[in-house]
């Protein structure tokens, strides 16, 4: 790996942190390691040696899980004075093979709990992605402060988790 590189803008909505890799091939099996990661949402307090607040996956019925991240699935944010919840709306992996490049994002919406059937489901305001352009991997998170001006999610250390995202130093 070389150098690393923080790229905060505005850090209350935008966190950016990316690494380059050696070799292409090298690049692609830590795209699989990022992409990993970034799904394994109830490991990020571990990731990043973090206790609070702490963010718990739960499925459709808000029961905790303990396996990756799936769309329609709930993220609950626990700090010391309440708890928000948040709906995965969308999973998506990208592939741009003219860029040699790839994504994977996450999109997240701020709901009141667990939707019932027949719930609409509001706009995702959140973003979560990881992805690789050549030898460049990146991981982001991105808050639409014009869908949403909650700044709930906010709170979570989002450039610790975006620096654990692409921490592959035990992998070299």
């Amino acid at each position: 790996m070389t150098e690393k590189m923080i790229i905060p803008q505005d850090v209350d909505a935008f966190v950016q942190f990316h690494v380059m890799a050696e070799s292409e091939d090298d690049a692609e099996d830590y795209f699989v390691i990022a992409k990993e990661r970034l799904l394994g949402a109830t490991n990020w307090n571990a990731i990043i040696h973090a206790d609070a607040p702490q963010i718990v996956l739960v499925n459709h019925k808000g029961e905790p899980v303990k396996r990756n991240a799936h769309q329609g699935d709930h993220l609950k944010l626990i700090t010391d004075t309440k708890e928000q919840w948040f709906k995965i709306t969308s999973i998506a992996y990208d592939d741009y093979p003219d860029y040699n490049a790839e994504s994977m994002t996450i999109s997240i919406a701020e709901v009141n709990g667990p939707l019932k059937n027949g719930e609409e489901i509001p706009e995702p305001q959140y973003f979560l992605i990881t992805g690789r352009r050549q030898l460049k991997l990146t991981a982001h998170y991105y808050h639409d402060t014009f869908k949403n001006n909650s700044q709930e999610l906010d709170s979570f250390p989002w450039l610790q988790w975006a620096q654990a995202i692409l921490d592959f130093s035990e992998n070299d």
